[in-house]
């Protein structure tokens, strides 16, 4: 089969006065954008050059955000509308290449103890034995596109230009799918006419990562676009959670008590209850986590920690509710003991 090459540069084009940038997990950083890369070789030892990977950047003051990753086999982003998350776009690796496969991103943060990340990536999904699902390997210049289903607007869009390069992107089976593959050496022609464009080899593509709506809002419609097959859409199911700041204070008393309290802005009492505090001492190579408690109904926690000279903080781990509304993670102030 000849086929034309497509690859992901993350293209996001977003309706004006439409989305507004809602921060997730992450605190500020000063970073208007951050990426998506995904890097893969047929030699499993060897990397290949960071400038040949697949790249998708996401535009925060958009309404993109970074979610987590996990152990380089799955990502997440979500995008924001006002204090409303409206979906996430998953990316998984197929467990069954043997080459070099990584998913990686720049200016992401990641959880920190947190052993529910990984889950949180795969959601059901067995990260052991995700395989492909026999999608078709003929791309022909596909597009994920957002839209509100109230007004009609497009709030977001991922476009996959045309390029004859190793990696590239095509259409699922389902809406809202998309699947990136490698052919080692790559494509013999843009179009199955042979248009000769391309020059590539007639080794058989492999696919390597599928991306994936997910956890979408009952207000927004997700489409696979095609150029050649046609659109194929989704309309969301779910109810957009709400998102609630929230804010962490530290005190260190004694030899050394850490004590705080964990309050919420215009949000649920569920945000304040039984959330994660862990208590941390910056040190050369770092923050260290020193102690972990949980809050008690009002929001407050004391941990009994081993009095030694430095900077400590306390930092609260982003919570969902059984209800799917998102409780913000949160960092305190610095504080000193003994210096």
């Amino acid at each position: 089969m000849k086929r034309l090459l497509v690859v992901l540069i993350g293209l996001l084009t977003l309706a004006v006065g439409t989305a507004q940038a809602i921060p997730g997990p992450d605190p500020a950083d000063g970073e208007p954008s951050f990426q998506i890369f995904i890097s893969a070789s047929s030699d499993p030892n060897t990397a290949p050059p960071e400038a040949d990977a697949d790249r998708t950047t996401f535009s925060e003051t958009g309404g993109w955000d970074f979610g987590d990753r996990t152990a380089y086999s799955c990502a997440y982003v979500e995008f924001f509308e006002s204090n409303s998350k409206l979906f996430e776009i998953t990316y998984k690796a197929v467990s069954d290449y043997h080459g070099f496969l990584q998913i990686n991103d720049k200016f992401g943060q990641q959880t920190v103890d947190d052993p529910d990340a990984k889950a949180t990536c795969w959601g059901d999904d067995d990260a052991q034995t995700f395989v492909h699902d026999g999608s078709d390997h003929f791309p022909h210049s596909t597009s994920l596109v957002f839209h509100d289903m109230a007004t009609g607007a497009e709030i977001a869009r991922i476009d996959y230009p045309n390029e004859c390069t190793n990696l590239y992107w095509t259409p699922g089976d389902d809406a809202g799918e998309a699947w990136l593959w490698w052919d080692e050496d790559r494509p013999e022609d843009k179009l199955d006419h042979g248009d000769g464009l391309c020059g590539g080899g007639p080794a058989e593509p492999i696919a390597l990562v599928q991306a994936k709506v997910r956890h979408l809002s009952l207000s927004t419609q997700a489409c696979t676009t095609d150029a050649m097959d046609g659109d194929m859409c989704l309309v969301g199911t779910e109810r957009a959670p709400s998102v609630y700041a929230s804010n962490v204070t530290l005190r260190l008393r004694g030899s050394i008590k850490a004590t705080g309290v964990v309050r919420v802005s215009g949000g649920t009492t569920e945000c304040r209850r039984g959330r994660v505090v862990v208590i941390e001492r910056r040190a050369s190579s770092g923050w260290k986590k020193v102690g972990k408690d949980r809050t008690s109904a009002t929001g407050r926690f004391a941990e009994q920690i081993r009095p030694r000279d430095g900077v400590y903080r306390a930092r609260v781990p982003e919570a969902t509710l059984s209800t799917g509304d998102i409780c913000q993670g949160a960092m305190s102030r610095m504080r000193s003991f003994g210096i």
